[in-house]
């Protein structure tokens, strides 16, 4: 959810604070979504952030089905 597919993604991870991360992955939710994306599973995400995203979907923050 939060890893990136760009040539920076080492970058990212070991430099991104935890604010820019969350939004990151609420940006790849949404993009995931909108690609007819209909599961996304967490398999060792930073910071625990699958956490705080998945309760977004569940609140309606994020859109997505939880």
């Amino acid at each position: 959810m939060h890893c990136s597919a760009t040539p920076d993604a080492y970058q990212l991870l070991t430099t991104e604070s935890h604010e820019a991360l969350l939004l990151r992955s609420a940006s790849n939710v949404r993009a995931s979504l909108l690609s007819g994306v209909t599961t996304l599973r967490d398999i060792g995400s930073k910071n625990e952030i699958a956490f705080p995203i998945r309760d977004a979907v569940r609140r309606g923050v994020i859109p997505g089905r939880a």
